[in-house]
């Protein structure tokens, strides 16, 4: 039986089963296919059903549950994109992260820090709407609607990317 603590935590490496197993390709699809059409999914996967196939493999090789998986990573041009939500959670849970903390969080920038076990300093990153501008993405819709959440997902990936290369797996 599982306690609170990790009924609420993401997935734990090798806890990715379904409560039934797929064992072949066509039972896969059929599966795909099936939740496709359901409404509690994101909208990018209705009607998806090979979207949903490279998700769920792709989190089943991260070591996180189907839904974790359907929540957190995005099929983007025909590659596998995780969150910047599911990028800090699989850091977190590694154990060489000693904290990954917000230090500051507005309209104008982000700073994160974290502390890599070994490291022999925390390391910190800035990301303002200055580089959101430079790389051109301040115009896009949910950068004026949501500056300081893109900000902060944006400074938090590029943190956990630039520490825990290993932890990401160099997905983007």
């Amino acid at each position: 039986m599982k306690t609170k603590t990790e009924s609420t935590a993401i997935a734990t490496r090798g806890d990715t089963s379904l409560g039934f197993e797929l064992n072949s390709f066509d039972e896969m699809l059929k599966f795909a296919t099936s939740i496709s059409k359901s409404g509690l999914i994101p909208d990018a996967y209705r009607g998806k059903p090979q979207d949903i196939i490279v998700t769920l493999l792709t989190g089943r090789e991260l070591g996180i549950s189907p839904m974790q998986s359907l929540r957190g990573i995005h099929v983007i041009k025909g590659k596998a994109v995780m969150s910047s939500d599911l990028i800090v959670a699989l850091v977190k849970r590694d154990p060489s992260c000693r904290y990954f903390s917000m230090v500051e969080s507005d309209e104008k920038k982000a700073v994160y820090e974290t502390h890599r076990i070994g490291a022999p300093k925390p390391q910190r990153i800035t990301f303002s709407i200055e580089d959101a501008r430079r790389a051109q993405l301040a115009g896009r819709d949910n950068w004026k609607k949501y500056p300081a959440a893109m900000l902060r997902a944006r400074c938090m990936a590029a943190l956990a990317r630039a520490v825990y290369p290993d932890v990401c797996f160099g997905l983007y």
